[in-house]
């Protein structure tokens, strides 16, 4: 900046010399006292400001000479050296040239005022870019908050209206509204939580929110109920049912039945009736015309005329009934439990062996008839398999429990032959059309996974001991061996 202002300076020296050439030429002669010893000629002061000779030094005239005009088209500042040669002065003219050939300071000015340039045009672009980013930035917070805002009240309505909804069937199942008409038995057991009451509740389709009247009750202070069967309407409102279960409320007689593995349906008719359960007619006539709406139901084939629909599937165990129990409700007992014991896993060997549920249970009826401890199950079921998968040499079953069945319990409640044929597996090719018992847990499993044999043949003495064998002539020689003994059931032993 310091060469920038000298050159100013002078620059403006030079004007006045031009304008006033005899005032400057008055003051040059006329020596200043305090600037004797300086000189300040435009060479002196370029050669101090060390930017070199200056190119547009002004000739001073001689005196009595009229100074240089610019009217009469004379240059005012000429340089030192005159110029070599004509060509070199026109190339040195040249737009390419004059930029290449610009003196120091002039150079320098114009480097600095390019760089102060750039560096606006720089500030510019980031200013520029910083707003640009900032409109971004505030149109995406925009976008988010109304993205967000939308979400929000998206939220609040959907919840509003779900809330609405199951506030609106509260009231209606609080109040008994829109309801089915009908009766309904409700067998409630011994110390029957409140939680577990509704759930009986709603499977009998007196509720439909067994939460809401889980709540409802604890609300009302409601006392344990004591165990009985109570007769119910279906459109009843919550305290009706409460009033009405209180008003019948009284202690019921119970007893403890044990159903074992292999006892027939009729069979279980008859204990039922023994212990004061109920009818035995009642019980037999029910399970041959009503459905109860259990899943498994729908797998059990209704176009096969079993005599029986549901033999099978009363599943053993020790059961609790109230004295004189409504019959559905003592059924609905054997197939809840006949329901949780039918796994997962079970159903998926099941879907493994190309078998059915209704299948599996009358092959393991068989088996539970057939093998006299749970050690011979799975060998006796292994029989049984091999025949199954063998149907063009062995057709037929050949089991002797299956005659007994239709013997025992099929011909005194039918006179069809075909019926008969129907069970009797030397008659009928692979398995019958049903079980012939109910069987248990260790049976099922039998059927599910028999032990590896190649026997096709088996035979079984009196005293419990088995033969097993993979060709007739074996098979028969077993079959002698257990005569010895007495009393021989099997396959291929009766007809």
């Amino acid at each position: 900046m310091a060469q920038k202002d000298e050159f100013q300076e002078l620059f403006e020296k030079l004007k006045s010399i031009e304008k006033h050439p005899e005032d400057n030429q008055q003051k040059q002669d006329t020596p200043d006292p305090m600037h004797q010893e300086e000189d300040f000629s435009v060479e002196n002061v370029f050669k101090d400001a060390d930017i070199g000779p200056d190119p547009y030094r002004v000739e001073q005239p001689e005196k009595g000479e009229t100074p240089p005009s610019f009217v009469d088209n004379a240059p005012l500042f000429q340089d030192e050296q005159q110029p070599q040669e004509e060509e070199e002065e026109l190339r040195l003219h040249t737009p390419q040239e004059k930029k290449k050939k610009l003196p120091p300071h002039k150079k320098l000015f114009q480097d600095r005022e390019a760089t102060r340039q750039i560096s606006l045009e720089e500030i510019d672009k980031v200013q520029a870019r910083s707003d640009a980013m900032k409109k971004r930035k505030h149109i995406k917070s925009s976008k988010k908050k109304l993205r967000n805002g939308i979400i929000y009240t998206v939220f609040v309505v959907g919840f509003s209206i779900v809330l609405s909804i199951v506030m609106i069937y509260a009231i209606y199942d609080i109040f008994g509204f829109n309801k089915a008409e009908g009766q309904v038995v409700v067998s409630v057991e011994r110390d029957t939580s409140i939680s577990k009451l509704s759930k009986l509740l709603k499977e009998n389709g007196i509720i439909n929110q067994p939460g809401i009247f889980q709540l409802y009750a604890g609300l009302k202070d409601v006392e344990p109920y004591n165990a009985g069967e109570y007769t119910l309407n279906k459109n009843m409102s919550y305290d009706q049912i409460i009033y009405s279960m209180q008003s019948q409320s009284k202690e019921y007689n119970t007893v403890m039945v044990t159903i074992t593995e292999g006892q027939s349906l009729v069979e279980i008719s008859q204990i039922l009736e023994e212990n004061g359960v109920c009818s035995a007619n009642e019980f037999i006539e029910a399970l041959q015309t009503r459905s109860f709406g259990f899943d498994f139901e729908d797998q059990i084939p209704t176009d096969t005329g079993i005599y029986f629909p549901y033999e099978g599937y009363l599943f053993p165990d020790t059961y609790e009934f109230f004295i004189d129990e409504n019959v559905d409700s003592v059924i609905k007992k054997f197939f809840v439990n006949f329901d949780a014991k039918i796994t997962d896993e079970m159903k998926a060997r099941m879907e493994e062996l190309g078998m059915t549920l209704h299948e599996t249970l009358t092959l393991a009826s068989i088996i539970q008839k057939e093998a006299g401890s749970n050690e011979e199950m799975k060998r006796v079921s292994s029989v049984f398999h091999n025949r199954l998968n063998n149907p063009s040499t062995f057709p037929l079953l050949e089991s002797d429990v299956t005659i007994f069945y239709v013997n025992d319990f099929i011909k005194p409640y039918s006179d069809s032959q075909e019926l008969y044929d129907s069970y009797n597996t030397y008659r009928c090719q692979g398995l019958p059309i049903g079980p012939i018992t109910n069987p248990g847990l260790e049976a099922i499993n039998a059927a599910l996974y028999p032990e590896d044999t190649p026997y096709y043949f088996f035979v079984t003495d009196s005293e419990g001991k088995y033969y097993y064998a993979q060709t007739l002539a074996e098979h028969q020689a077993n079959c002698a061996e257990a005569e010895k003994v007495g009393g021989v059931h099997g396959t291929q032993t009766t007809e």
